[in-house]
């Protein structure tokens, strides 16, 4: 988390995916991973584990509001990529 919060988020990453190759059922791991993703816009891999975060812990509200905020900001990606329509 401190190499998160440093902005080091390659390295957090590493390390939070080694966390989760020990144990794949970390449900914070998860979180955090797709939150230093997300930061990073690669916003398929944090909704990726942001799900399996709520897969695991389905009351995981910090999760949940995480996955929310990425679908939502994905779904503006998606809007912004699509041809205007024709008058």
């Amino acid at each position: 988390n401190a190499l998160a919060q440093q902005g080091k988020l390659d390295q957090a990453i590493a390390y939070y995916s080694e966390a989760l190759e020990i144990k794949p059922k970390y449900a914070k791991a998860h979180n955090n991973l797709g939150v230093a993703w997300a930061r990073l816009g690669e916003l398929d891999q944090a909704i990726a584990h942001f799900s399996e975060a709520l897969r695991l812990r389905p009351g995981f509200l910090q999760a949940r509001n995480n996955l929310a905020l990425a679908l939502e900001e994905a779904s503006k990606l998606d809007d912004s990529s699509r041809p205007l329509p024709k008058p």
